[in-house]
């Protein structure tokens, strides 16, 4: 089973605010929602290269994209920019997250 309980931000090392998908520690500059849309765009992408080779297979895959909202993340990314439109770093990591 695909454990999308990872996908979540956890403790980082000191001078870090948060960690991504991939375990890479990230500044403090951005908010929590901005963190978790980072993870999402991360995790959805990564999700999408799995290969379902059979019906348990296909079934983790399909509950991961539902538990991370997959089809949801360009709506809720063009609501983060509208919160931060005024924040140049938010702006930025929302952008690049989505440029995958």
């Amino acid at each position: 089973m695909l454990a999308v309980s990872s996908l979540v931000s956890c403790a980082s090392p000191q001078g870090f605010g948060w960690r991504d998908f991939y375990d890479a520690p990230r500044s403090e500059a951005v908010g929590k929602d901005v963190q978790d849309i980072v993870i999402r765009w991360q995790g959805c992408g990564h999700l999408a290269g799995e290969e379902p080779y059979d019906a348990e297979r296909a079934a983790d895959i399909e509950q991961a994209f539902s538990d991370l909202k997959c089809s949801a993340l360009e709506t809720d990314t063009d609501a983060a920019l509208s919160r931060h439109s005024q924040d140049a770093e938010s702006t930025r990591v929302l952008m690049v997250a989505r440029s995958g």
